[in-house]
């Protein structure tokens, strides 16, 4: 029964492809518009008690009927008339309407019920019916899983009126015999445990009060197809039997609580064997709070436009199907024994739905199947002895509210599955053996079709398992996260949670025994928070979308492997935060996609095995942004220049770029094109051991183009840089492409230290000069114009005279490196940037010939040593030494000791270059005499540059062979 055109059926009823009666309105909407509020008006029957006539909309099946309903005085219920206004069923050409077949008609939960009628009136009750009179439930069509009939409480025509107050026992045996069975009685008058001498009542109507309060039985209590007109009161009972409610109709009555002891509808502190209601409809709320049995509590078509209170049960079971409570169902601080389950349970009324707070299932599960709930599911602190699942293998379970487990202990299986949220699900500091949330499955309408495929449910706030302790995998799949209003956190919270094995948030079709087609992942919208997370096994976040948010996972430990690929479709998200992330495993993201500006962020991370931005030019990641592993420990980094090819700029670096300042690497494997390599690269102080060049899918072979064409993508090179790469060809034994490297490296220098000091040579100067005053007279002038003081004029002038004489000093320093940085040149020009000694020695050996056969060999550029002299007094200092006695080998020898600046220490001679002559050269098409120069200063000059070379030539050679014997 709807209560106006607002009804929340009407919502959840999928009206398409409905028809409308034509007869009396223009469109559907016009039929939806005319769905009112029901109306009941008295109707006066001559010689009887008057009848109720009451006209209301229904739901029945996917139609919506304007039906007329009698309420006849003995409390049956009839339908008179009805007369379809919108849903399944046809209109004939003629005008008249066909009501769809039996194995046609839709429920509202969207499954075939073949016991629905073509039309209302078939659930008409007749008389010789006992046992299987139907009537349409009041509520039925606002749930979705409620029945949609119910038993009928309606008594024969012919009741036999009985005083409670005779409830005597002879009476009862007198009338009864020994069944003590009262059967078809109108009893009046309040009914007391005083008057009660009958445990068994079945087709009664009671028109007083039933007040049983504190009723004491070494028997059960039973009531079957009974009607309570004022209510039902067994508060603190004690029954030794069952207590038994079949197929009743309790209405509250009047009840006025400052004088009415008795409770409208209460069982608190009932004590008895077992509780069984089966079929009750109450007017108002059924309060069982305290409830205590050994046995099993079991309620079945319980519906009630109030709410049931079971706080505190304590029961062996609990069994709750096809029941409404529209103002929910309390369940706090209970003790269940064995297990607890719901089916097909509802409430209507926002807001209010099923509260389990602190209760304890000792040593099964809680199972809940086919809920319909406007408000929560709440179970924080909730005790069970195996599982908590919550699924359903045809309808979603519908929940309006939040499903809320903070703080529950759940040793074996937490599974949510086929679940749609309004908002969302909370579960911090849940201890669990695994977590499953997953999508629905529903059965295949196709012959020959696999049995099972995923559907996606929708969660709309977020699922936080902040603080959760589970001991192996966590399963979330196949859901769509966060898309409801006011939700702009991360959609999945995993923070400092402890988990035991893998957390997938992608499962392969394969894997999900459901069609072959893409893998099943998730749309997560404001995306995942892991941060401190300690996952023991694989992470699996392939596929993922989270068109809003981040995924972060900063300060995580993961002990095996990290996947973000291998999917059917890419992983979106704003960006990715890896800042501390500990991997042992590999980190594979070339699934990755970012939007916007969106970057990779992951400084002082660990990947132990791999971080895989790319595989080749085709496939990897897509970061618009940049990536940074500052600080980070990598086993192997591979990326492509797919993701990176912005031009070499600073700006770029930082917004673009791969930053890899101070990271240590054991392997770089850079995917490059023609083009060059991934750029613009931050490689200062970094630590790379090992690097792998690739132009598509093969590696290629090292050569030195490939490293300067990478380190060329670097706006800041270091001189650590190219020295780190250089020691590492080396190495490897690439002697010649770690030293192209050092060249490349000097050459870096030389260009740097040309330009620097030609830019402070020049425009630091003039720049200073053109921001002060060129004369004291000007600036004193400037000060007098705009009246400044004396002493403030002086001190500009002794401001600008001190910028003055800095100037001088800093050109002099600047030059001074000029003048280094031009001998450096020269020296890189003969030493091979300081990599091979062979043109040095070169020009030693050469320059050695020279003197000896071209200055030496000549006697007139030869004279007597001090030693000489001594020895030989008669001789004069201009002596020239005989023809006879000196030949080649003596200006050989003679060349040698000042080209070797050890010889000269060692060797005695009685001749010497001569000192105050004109040096003399003996090489064809040179000048003969160089007046300029004697053969003294000619020798002196050769020690001392030859001092210069040897150490360098003995440094550049030697330092190789070190390096080769370390190896």
């Amino acid at each position: 029964m709807l209560k106006g055109k607002d009804d929340n059926a009407i919502r959840r009823l999928d009206l398409t492809d409905a028809n409308f009666n034509p007869h009396r309105f223009r469109s559907a909407d016009a039929a939806l518009a005319a769905i009112a509020a029901p109306t009941a008006t008295e109707v006066e029957t001559p010689g009887v008690q008057p009848a109720i006539k009451v006209t209301a909309c229904v739901l029945y099946g996917a139609t919506i009927f304007e039906a007329t309903f009698a309420v006849l005085p003995d409390g049956s219920i009839e339908v008179t008339d009805d007369e379809p206004m919108v849903g399944a069923f046809r209109v004939l050409a003629d005008g008249s309407i066909e009501m769809a077949h039996d194995d046609e008609i839709v429920s509202p939960g969207g499954r075939n019920n073949p016991s629905f009628p073509h039309h209302l009136k078939s659930v008409a009750m007749t008389n010789d019916d006992e046992d299987d009179d139907e009537m349409v439930s009041a509520g039925g069509g606002n749930n979705l899983s409620f029945p949609h009939r119910l038993k009928s409480v309606r008594l024969p025509k012919e009741l036999t009126p009985l005083a409670a107050s005779e409830l005597a026992a002879s009476k009862l045996e007198n009338a009864y015999g020994q069944s003590t069975v009262v059967e078809d009685r109108v009893l009046t008058g309040q009914l007391t445990r005083e008057t009660l001498h009958v445990r068994n009542f079945r087709r009664c109507r009671f028109r007083g009060r039933v007040n049983l309060r504190l009723l004491v039985s070494e028997r059960g209590l039973s009531f079957d197809k009974c009607i309570f007109e004022n209510g039902l009161d067994l508060t603190g009972s004690s029954l030794k039997g069952k207590l038994s409610i079949t197929h009743c109709l309790v209405v509250q009555g009047r009840h006025h609580p400052l004088i009415d002891t008795a409770q409208g509808f209460s069982l608190d502190g009932l004590s008895a064997d077992g509780l069984h209601i089966d079929g009750l409809w109450s007017t108002g709320s059924l309060s069982a709070g305290g409830v205590r049995t050994p046995g099993a509590v079991q309620l079945s078509e319980v519906m009630t436009p109030g709410g049931i209170d079971l706080t505190g049960l304590a029961a062996q079971s609990l069994h709750l199907r096809k029941t409404q409570a529209n103002k929910g169902i309390e369940l706090a601080f209970s003790v269940i024994e064995q297990f607890m389950e719901f089916q097909a349970v509802c409430t209507t009324t926002d807001g209010y739905g099923i509260d389990l707070s602190g209760t304890v299932v000792k040593h099964n599960h809680a199972r809940f199947m086919g809920l319909t709930l406007t408000g929560d599911l709440s179970a924080t602190f909730l005790r069970v002895g195996t599982g908590f699942f919550l699924q359903s293998d045809a309808a979603a379970n519908m929940i309006g509210g939040s499903i809320v487990l903070g703080a529950a202990h759940i040793p074996k299986l937490l599974r949510v599955h086929n679940t749609r949220l309004g908002k969302s699900i909370e579960a911090k500091a849940v201890a669990t053996g695994e977590g499953q949330i997953l999508a629905g499955r529903l059965h295949s309408p196709l012959d020959g079709a696999p049995g099972e495929e995923f559907k996606t449910s929708h969660i709309g706030g977020f699922i936080d398992l902040t603080d959760a302790d589970i001991q192996h995998d966590v399963t979330l799949v196949d859901l769509e996260v966060g898309n409801g209003p006011g939700e702009g956190t991360a959609s999945l919270r995993l923070r400092n949670a402890k988990v035991g094995g893998n957390v997938r948030l992608c499962l392969t079709a394969k894997d999900a025994g459901a069609n072959a087609g893409p893998d099943f992942a998730g749309e997560w919208r404001h995306g995942l928070d892991l941060r401190n997370a300690a996952i023991l096994g694989d992470l699996d976040l392939s596929g993922v979308q989270c068109p809003a948010g981040a995924i972060s996972l900063e300060e995580a430990e993961i002990q095996r492997d990290f996947h973000i690929s291998g999917s059917g479709k890419r992983a979106k998200a704003t960006y990715l935060a890896m800042t501390g992330l500990k991997c042992q495993g590999e980190a594979d993201i070339t699934g990755l996609e970012l939007s916007g500006d969106g970057s990779v962020i992951a400084d002082l991370a660990t990947f132990a095995k791999r971080l895989i931005v790319a595989k080749s030019l085709t496939e990897g990641a897509t970061i618009p942004g940049r990536l940074k592993l500052s600080g980070s420990t990598i086993g192997e980094l591979a990326v492509s220049v797919s993701s990176f090819k912005e031009e070499v700029t600073v700006e770029n670096l930082k917004l673009h770029g791969i930053l890899l300042s101070q990271a240590q690497i054991n392997k770089f494997s850079a995917i490059g094109s023609k083009g060059g390599y991934p750029r613009p690269i931050d490689l200062s102080f970094s630590e790379i051991k090992w690097w792998e060049f690739r132009e598509g899918e093969n590696p290629k072979i090292d050569e030195a183009e490939d490293y300067l064409r990478l380190l060329k993508g670097d706006p800041n090179p270091q001189r650590h840089t190219y020295s780190s790469v250089e020691q590492n060809l080396f190495n490897r034994g690439l002697d010649e492409a770690a030293d192209a490297v050092h060249k490349a490296m000097r050459k870096w220098l030389r260009t740097r230290g040309y330009r620097d000091a030609l830019r402070n040579l020049l425009l630091e100067p003039l720049r200073r000069l053109l921001g002060n005053s060129p004369t004291p007279k000007t600036r004193l002038g400037v000060h007098a114009q705009v009246g400044l003081p004396a002493q403030e004029s002086q001190y500009g002038f002794g401001r600008w005279l001190k910028n003055c004489l800095r100037s001088v000093w800093d050109f002099c320093i600047n030059l001074v490196g000029l003048l280094k940085n031009c001998f450096r040149s020269v020296w890189d020009l003969f030493t091979r940037s300081t990599t091979n000694p062979l043109p040095l020695l070169g020009i030693v050996v050469i320059w050695t010939l020279f003197s000896a056969f071209g200055v030496f060999s000549n006697p007139a550029n030869i004279g007597p040593s001090e030693g000489g002299l001594t020895a030989h007094r008669e001789w004069q200092a201009d002596r020239v030494p005989p023809d006879a006695e000196w030949d080649w080998w003596s200006g050989a020898w003679m060349a040698v000791r000042f080209h070797v600046p050890v010889a000269v220490l060692t060797a005695r001679s009685a001749w010497t270059p001569a000192h105050g002559r004109v040096l003399t050269v003996s090489i064809p098409y040179l000048p003969k005499r160089w007046v300029w120069i004697s053969p003294e200063d000619y020798a002196n000059l050769v020690l001392a540059l030859h001092c210069l070379f040897w150490p360098v030539i003995l440094i550049i050679a030697s330092r190789k062979f070190f390096l080769r014997l370390g190896k």
